[in-house]
Formats: C-alpha cells, sequence, structure tokens
C-alpha cells in the first residue's frame, strides 16, 4: 500500500482532538496561533490610531475593530501545510467614500467640494497599501496628506512578519484574499 500523503492523512483526523508535544490539542494550538497573529497586526492598527487625532472629522473606530482573532481563525489544510487566512469583518472594513470634501484656503474661507463617484471602500485595504488621489488635488488646488495622499500603514504586513518570527510550528500566513480586497 502507498504512503498516503499528509492532506489525505490529515483529513481522516479529527484536528480539534490530535494532540501536540505540549499536550493541546492541534485544534487549541492553531486558535492560539491564530489570537498571536491577530495580535501582531491588530499591535500596528492601535498603534496608527494612536499616532494621530483628526480634526476635521470624528472617528468611527471601525477599521480598528474590524479584524477579529476569530475570523482570523480560517485554517485550512492545502498540499502539506497548515495555513491561517488574514480576514477582516465585511460590516466593520467597509465604508462610504466620502459626500464632500471640505478644506480652508489660505485666506481663511471655508470651501465645499462634493464627491460625485460615491462607493465604498474596503478600508483595511487601503489603509495597508495608501492611496493617491491626483484628480482631488487638482480640484482642492494641492495635495493634501491623508486625504489625498497617504503612504499606508503596513499592518498586515509588519503583523504577518513579526508572527513569521516566532513561527515554531511553520504556519502560512495566507493574505491573498486580503490583497485582492476579499478577505471578509
Amino acid at each position: 500500500m502507498a504512503v498516503k500523503s499528509l492532506r489525505e492523512q490529515l483529513t481522516k483526523i479529527a484536528l480539534k482532538e490530535v494532540k501536540m508535544s505540549d499536550g493541546k490539542t492541534l485544534g487549541r494550538t492553531m486558535a492560539d496561533e491564530a489570537k498571536r497573529l491577530y495580535a501582531c497586526i491588530q499591535y500596528y492598527i492601535d498603534e496608527y490610531y494612536k499616532s494621530y487625532q483628526p480634526k476635521v472629522y470624528d472617528r468611527t473606530n471601525n477599521y480598528r475593530h474590524s479584524l477579529r482573532a476569530e475570523k482570523v481563525a480560517d485554517i485550512r489544510i492545502e498540499g502539506n501545510t497548515l495555513r491561517i487566512r488574514v480576514k477582516f469583518d465585511y460590516i466593520l472594513a467597509m465604508h462610504p467614500n466620502l459626500e464632500y470634501v471640505y478644506w480652508g484656503d489660505r485666506d481663511g474661507n471655508e470651501m465645499r467640494l462634493p464627491i460625485k463617484d460615491r462607493h465604498d471602500t474596503f478600508v483595511p485595504l487601503i489603509m495597508e497599501t495608501g492611496w493617491y488621489a491626483p484628480k482631488l488635488a487638482n480640484m482642492i488646488g494641492g495635495h493634501v496628506y491623508r486625504l489625498t495622499y497617504f503612504e499606508g500603514i503596513g499592518a498586515v504586513e509588519k503583523g504577518i512578519a513579526d508572527f513569521n518570527k516566532t513561527n515554531k510550528l511553520g504556519i502560512k500566513v495566507d493574505a491573498d484574499d486580503f490583497y485582492k480586497g476579499r478577505a471578509y
């Protein structure tokens, strides 16, 4: 009889009940690792929130609370690898873009510009990678940090790097869906 692949063997085992060398079940170990990954990513999201206080709007804090350990804990087997998928809560992660942009000119006059392209945005992705809005910059007469451009915070990328520094189990973190805007 031929040796079965790890995948075939693992599909026949109740993963939640397999014991690790430390006495924990594989299910408990993976849940703990998912929480550790969550903490690694959440650290950078929280650091961003601490880095400044907006003056023009009140924060909803939805992005801050959109990553949840139980959502991250989408654990699956692919080939000979255990994977944890990075996911965000859809309702908290999606946010409508601005209806109007307000700003003051050099003479103290308040300006108001309606935004015609109304849509929802997957906030974790734009916060990760940043944005550049040259049309808006042209409309308001210049670039404004965090309005027309932002470099992004890289919370997912940095969090995964931190997680991998102490990843003794060789777990692969799958952020592909996240970077494609489908991680919810």
